[in-house]
């Protein structure tokens, strides 16, 4: 709801005459106070069906632009990490866990070994 003109211009005139100065006050709240606890258990069901991007980190490998373009069907790409070594899995590109490599039914699979420390356990995302 918008002030008319004829408002604007009578707030205009009060202010130049000294009148009408707004008053500026420091905002006062009423006390929070708890709100009823129903007693029923945290539920996930609203977020039990939110697709999350899972990622097993076998390794890296750092290879020139030339190197990129020269990769053909059967070309072998060397990873920084050794046969038997743990796999980070990450979700969202967060670290969540630590695992091994199986296989099922000629399926590749991983079979988690560690969770990831959360925050609320010290230690915060930036490894501090």
């Amino acid at each position: 709801m918008g002030l008319t003109d004829e408002e604007i211009q009578r707030l205009l005139q009060a202010m130049e005459a000294g009148e009408d100065r707004p008053r500026v006050e420091k905002a006062r709240f009423a006390p929070l106070q708890p709100g009823p606890v129903t007693g029923a258990p945290a539920s996930f069901k609203r977020i039990a069906d939110v697709p999350l991007r899972l990622t097993a980190n076998l390794g890296r490998a750092r290879l020139k632009v030339k190197e990129i373009l020269d990769l053909k069907e059967g070309s072998l790409i060397v990873l920084d990490k050794l046969a038997g070594e743990p796999v980070e899995l990450l979700v969202n590109g967060t670290p969540m866990a630590k695992g091994e490599v199986v296989v099922i039914n000629e399926a590749f699979g991983v079979r988690i070994n560690t969770l990831a420390a959360g925050e609320e356990e010290g230690q915060s995302q930036d490894g501090s």
